[in-house]
């Protein structure tokens, strides 16, 4: 087509993409792919906005002929993986990647990628590219494997032979009934033991059919009899237990069975020792030191079995070694501080095993511009950003953050002495260098000189006596213009679990925080397993026991308001930027009730959708604000 301007047209379509006003860019690109009907990307382009438009099965059509042309176009195979397992075709969603994949094994982003699309699917029959897939991710050291676990368990159901096991155990849960041996020689599926192994498993079908195997485990050991069950799946059952903490429901008649069988015994078989494992932690067995040394060097020994050793003896060894050379910023200020540091030197959270790593890191700057329009950033730092995270628990949240921004220094701190210890541990591991950490309050940090590009405190503020003093204290060590990432629980989205929450019993040990947290969790297990299941079981911290402290029986929590929430940016002279991991069906939800693109940064408009739509932020409000300096 003579004269036709077919790249002005793109970039105008593509400002009208960024506006917000997708319909108007299909018009435009559905013109250029008439022009240019060969250019893969014109194609791709158009799905893009085609599914922006809500034409979900017309952007297929779309991303198809893309690849049509160019089967090596990577970029639309995943958004076409995107586009069919929104429209319930997981299947062929996974086949997309499967093919991206053979070509592209070491590329890390896929992967990621990958591991973000598969963890959103429900799986409700068997598929041998899921379970490839899975394995395969399984199998990688940079990917958060957590998030795979849900998906992965259902996949593993539909396994009819694990689907009787488990529905036999959901029968008999709770009661003294019979039922079949739950872990058979042919129970060998290497997916159910990488789940059981590095994830902590959020369901309580798989809690019901661990708490009734492991009781029918603990009676064959004491009888003498044979333990017919695979070595591997064994071990990921103590691997599990210890996971979370041994949080799982104990009748009296197993402690009494389990004291029975542990009285006056010195010599113990690696099959008793991991039904033991299912109890309690192998490092409070009374064996010899070099016991577990010789363990370790035997090639003999079940991998899972080596796994278990260095998570519950050496590495807590490691840790304590480490807390000694942690740095000490200042003291814990008044009461709530000091109850709040006892709860995570008792019960470290959050628990965690993996995290997502990114082998080439984006700069700060150029991941925000992305997403907000940020202002006066000349007196900051994006390229190599001073970060503080306030509140960094056993790490996960600052390593992760540490990984993200190339050219970052990260300095994360935290009242928990052994909270930090698992950080560095875990930072130390994966060579994490960019990031240091320290013993601080945030309520005392007037001695530390530095002053940071970004500050993030995500899910601590509202465990303060006085939140907005806190988040005071940490705006003070902005420079100008600095950038804060903050998470507070939201009101609205904590209703659903306000009526769970329990104040603990004040003087309580170590072993009676344990049981009170385990008699409460029965409770709404036995409500599950006679199917009135509760939103909560389906949160992952309800599956551990610091998880479900921290969830349900924390010292103190203080909920939020949106309207609160503006009214302390105010005070602080902040302006808010938006908000942070939002999925794309609440942002298309909200798009489609407010029109103009400026409500998107319009916390009055947020307010009024979280009103209709009072699970938007079930989990906490996540969002980035800037200082007006």
């Amino acid at each position: 087509m003579k004269g036709f301007d077919w790249m002005g047209l793109s970039q105008e379509a593509s400002r009208l993409m960024s506006q917000g006003h997708s319909i108007e860019a299909v018009a435009l690109y559905e013109k250029i792919a008439r022009s240019k009907p060969i250019v893969p990307e014109v194609h791709n382009n158009l799905a893009v906005a085609l599914k922006a438009s809500g034409y979900v099965t017309d952007a297929i059509k779309s991303y198809k002929k893309a690849i049509k042309i160019n089967p090596g176009y990577v970029v639309a195979r995943k958004n076409l993986a995107r586009a069919l397992n929104e429209l319930g075709r997981p299947e062929e969603a996974l086949e997309q990647f499967a093919q991206i994949i053979k070509k592209e094994t070491r590329n890390s982003e896929l992967q990621i990628e990958l591991s973000f699309l598969i963890s959103t699917m429900n799986f409700s029959k068997p598929s041998f590219i899921a379970r490839s897939l899975f394995l395969f991710l399984f199998d990688l050291s940079h990917v958060d494997l957590q998030k795979l676990s849900m998906a992965a368990v259902s996949l593993v159901i539909c396994n009819r032979r694990f689907a009787a096991l488990v529905n036999a155990a959901a029968n008999v849960y709770g009661t003294e009934a019979e039922c079949c041996f739950l872990t058979p020689k042919t129970l060998n599926d290497p997916l159910l033991v990488n789940i059981l192994t590095w994830t902590i498993v959020p369901s309580n079908t798989i809690e019901r059919w661990i708490t009734v195997a492991r009781q029918q485990l603990l009676v064959l050991i004491n009888n003498g009899q044979q333990v017919d069950t695979d070595e591997a799946v064994l071990w990921a059952l103590a691997l599990q237990c210890h996971a979370t903490e041994f949080v799982f429901s104990t009748n009296d008649w197993e402690k009494e069975l389990l004291a029975q069988f542990l009285e006056n015994r010195s010599n113990l078989s690696q099959t008793q020792i991991a039904v033991i494992a299912m109890y309690l932690p192998i490092g409070s067995l009374t064996v010899p030191g070099e016991f577990w040394q010789k363990r370790l060097l035997l090639k003999s020994t079940p991998a899972g079995m080596k796994l278990l050793i260095q998570r519950d003896i050496l590495d807590p060894l490691t840790q304590a070694q480490l807390a000694l050379k942690i740095p000490k910023f200042s003291h814990h200020n008044g009461f709530i501080s000091e109850k709040v540091m006892e709860q995570y030197e008792a019960n470290p959270y959050p628990r965690w095993l993996s995290i997502d790593r990114e082998e080439r890191p984006r700069r700060l700057g150029e991941r925000l511009k992305e997403q907000f329009l940020l202002q006066h950033t000349e007196r900051l730092s994006l390229d190599n950003p001073a970060i503080l995270v306030a509140g960094c628990g056993t790490g996960r949240h600052a390593i992760s953050t540490a990984n993200r921004y190339s050219g970052s220094s990260v300095l994360a701190i935290d009242l928990s002495l052994r909270s930090l210890s698992y950080a560095v541990m875990q930072a130390n591991k994966i060579s994490q260098s960019n990031i240091k950490f320290a013993q601080a309050d945030i309520l005392n940090l007037d001695q530390l000189e530095q002053r940071f590009d970004l500050v993030e405190s995500s899910g601590v503020l509202h465990h303060m006596e006085e939140p907005s003093a806190g988040w005071r204290s940490l705006r003070n060590l902005l420079k100008p213009n600095g950038l804060m990432r903050i998470g507070l629980y939201s009101s609205k989205g904590r209703q659903r679990w306000n009526e769970l929450r329990e104040t603990m019993p004040r003087g309580l040990d170590h072993n009676s925080i344990t049981n009170f947290i385990r008699d409460r969790r029965s409770i709404l297990t036995r409500k599950s397993a006679a199917g009135n299941d509760h939103i909560i079981t389906g949160i992952a911290d309800f599956y551990s026991l610091s998880g479900c402290r921290d969830l349900l029986f924390h010292e103190k929590e203080v909920q939020f308001t949106i309207p609160q929430i503006a009214e302390i940016i105010m005070k602080l002279n902040l302006k808010f930027l938006g908000f942070a991991n939002l999925t794309g069906p609440v942002t298309q939800k909200f798009k489609k009730q407010f029109k103009n693109p400026a409500a998107y940064f319009d916390l009055d408009k947020w307010d009024i959708f979280e009103q209709g739509n009072p699970d938007t932020f079930i989990a906490m409000y996540q969002f980035w604000c800037q200082a007006k300096d």
